[in-house]
C-alpha cells in the first residue's frame, strides 16, 4: 500500500483513496450515501459517487466532505446567518449493499486535497463538514444529501453505482478509519403521481418508551438558527438516547469509539420520557452541531445525521421502507426510527401544523394500526408523545420523502 503526501494551507497532508467495485442494481434515479467512519481530531473524509448505465458512466460527484473529529465552537457563529431551517422547508429502495475496509486502511494513494478546508497546524481548525453546492457533473445533479441521475445525459436510469472515499490527515497523524460505505438507490422522488396505498396493520400494540425531546425548548445558537428548526437532530437525539440505554435493547453500550464520545454517556442515557428542558437541550444542541451542513446551511442533511450516529459506534444509516408494515417489523424488534414527512395542516390535523419537510420518531403502533410518534415539533416535552392516524401518516411519509428513515441500532 502506498501513500501520497502533499500540502494544504502549509500543512503536509497524507491522503489515501479507497474505491469500491461497481454494483449492479435495479434501475434508479436517486442515490443517497451513508458511511461509518472514525475521524481522529484534525482528519476528514470525502465521499464520492458515480452512476452508470450500459457502457456509459457519469462523472464523479462529491457526496460529502465530513469529519466528526474536527471540533468547533458553535457559539462563535458560522457566517451563514440564521437560515438552516430543516423542519419547515427540508429537502429530501433498496439498499444496494455495503462496501467497507478494515482498520488497516484503504487502497491506492491519491495526490488530492480536500476543498473547503483551511487552517493551520494540527489539521484544519476552520474546516466544517459540508456538501458541495452547485454540482452538475456529467450524468448527475446534486441536491445536498441526494444525488439525482440526469437521465437525458446518461441515456436513461442508472443501473450501476460506484463509490470511493478519500481519507485525509496531517502528516504524522493517524488516517481516518473507514468501516463502511453504503448507497441507497431508488426511483426519483415524485416520479409517480399515484397516492400511496395504505398498508394493513399487523394487529400489534407496540409502545417503545423513548425519552421525549421538544425541539422548541432547545434554545438558539448564532449561525445555526434555533431549536424550532432542529427537528432532525432532535429526532436523532431521541434515537441515540434510547439506543444508549442497555434496558432499551438488552445489551451493554458499545465500547468507546475513536471520536472519544462514549455511546452510553450524555443527557438521557439512562432515562425515559419526562426529561426536563435543561437536560434535553444540551443533547439536542450537541447533536445539531455534529450534523450541521455548512453548505446546505441546516441540520437536516440525512446522510450527516446517520454518519454522526455511526461515528459513535452505532449501526446507523439512511434507509427507505416500503410501508408501515415494514416499519412494524422494526418496532417489534425494539427499533424505533426517524421518518421524514411532508403534509398540509388539513392532511394531518392531529399534528396542529403543516410542513414542507419534517423529521419525527416512529415509536410504536396501536393494536388498531395507528402510529405512535415522538414528534419534536411539540411545544414541550410532555406533549411530544402522540398518536397519528395510520392512513394520514403513511401518506405524509411515503408521499413526502418516499419512506426515508434514519435507522440507529446498537
Amino acid at each position: 500500500m502506498t501513500e501520497s503526501v502533499s500540502a494544504l494551507a502549509d500543512v503536509p497532508v497524507r491522503a489515501r483513496l479507497w474505491e469500491s467495485e461497481p454494483f449492479e442494481v435495479a434501475p434508479f434515479g436517486e442515490a443517497i450515501a451513508s458511511w461509518r467512519a472514525h475521524t481522529p481530531p484534525g482528519t476528514l473524509i470525502e465521499v464520492q459517487l458515480r452512476a452508470g448505465t450500459g457502457s456509459v458512466w457519469s462523472q464523479w460527484a462529491v457526496a460529502a466532505r465530513w469529519s466528526a473529529g474536527i471540533d468547533y465552537d458553535v457559539t462563535g457563529g458560522s457566517g451563514l446567518g440564521a437560515n438552516g431551517s430543516d423542519c419547515p422547508a427540508a429537502d429530501g429502495t433498496a439498499d444496494v449493499g455495503t462496501a467497507g475496509v478494515g482498520a488497516a486502511g484503504v487502497g491506492a494513494a491519491a495526490e488530492v486535497t480536500p476543498g473547503g478546508a483551511t487552517g493551520g497546524g494540527g489539521g484544519w481548525p476552520d474546516f466544517h463538514s459540508h456538501t458541495v453546492a452547485d454540482q452538475a457533473p456529467f450524468g448527475l445533479r446534486v441536491d445536498a444529501d441526494t444525488i439525482a441521475v440526469n437521465e437525458a445525459e446518461l441515456g436513461g436510469p442508472a443501473s450501476r453505482v460506484e463509490v470511493r472515499a478519500l481519507l485525509f490527515a496531517p502528516e504524522g497523524s493517524p488516517l481516518p478509519r473507514l468501516e463502511r460505505v453504503s448507497v441507497l438507490t431508488r426511483p426519483k422522488t415524485g416520479a409517480s403521481t399515484a397516492e400511496p396505498t395504505v398498508s394493513q396493520p399487523r394487529g400489534r400494540d407496540i409502545d417503545l418508551r423513548l425519552p421525549a425531546f421538544s425541539q422548541r425548548l432547545a434554545g438558539a445558537i448564532p449561525g445555526h438558527a434555533d431549536g424550532g428548526s432542529w427537528c432532525s437532530p432532535t429526532s436523532l437525539a431521541m434515537l441515540l438516547a434510547y439506543a444508549r440505554t442497555p434496558a432499551a435493547n438488552g445489551s451493554e453500550p458499545e465500547p468507546e469509539p475513536a471520536s472519544g464520545v462514549r455511546p452510553g454517556s450524555g443527557p438521557g442515557s439512562g432515562s425515559r420520557p419526562g426529561l426536563g428542558a435543561r437536560e434535553a437541550a444540551p443533547a439536542i444542541a450537541e447533536t445539531m452541531r455534529r450534523v450541521w451542513d455548512y453548505s446546505y446551511g441546516g441540520a437536516g442533511n440525512w446522510a450527516f445525521n446517520a454518519a454522526w450516529a455511526a461515528s459513535l459506534g452505532f449501526d446507523a444509516y439512511v434507509d427507505a421502507l416500503p410501508d408501515l408494515r415494514a416499519g412494524e417489523e422494526l418496532l417489534a424488534a425494539g427499533e424505533p426510527f426517524a421518518a421524514s414527512v411532508t403534509f398540509a395542516r388539513e392532511d394531518l390535523p392531529e399534528a396542529g401544523y403543516e410542513t414542507a419537510g419534517h423529521l419525527l420518531v416512529v415509536s410504536g403502533v396501536t393494536a388498531e394500526g395507528d402510529v405512535r410518534v415522538h414528534d419534536p415539533a411539540a411545544a414541550d416535552n410532555a406533549s411530544v408523545r402522540r398518536t397519528y392516524a395510520r392512513a394520514a401518516f403513511e401518506r405524509a411519509w411515503l408521499g413526502g420523502s418516499g419512506g426515508i428513515v434514519y435507522r440507529v441500532r446498537s
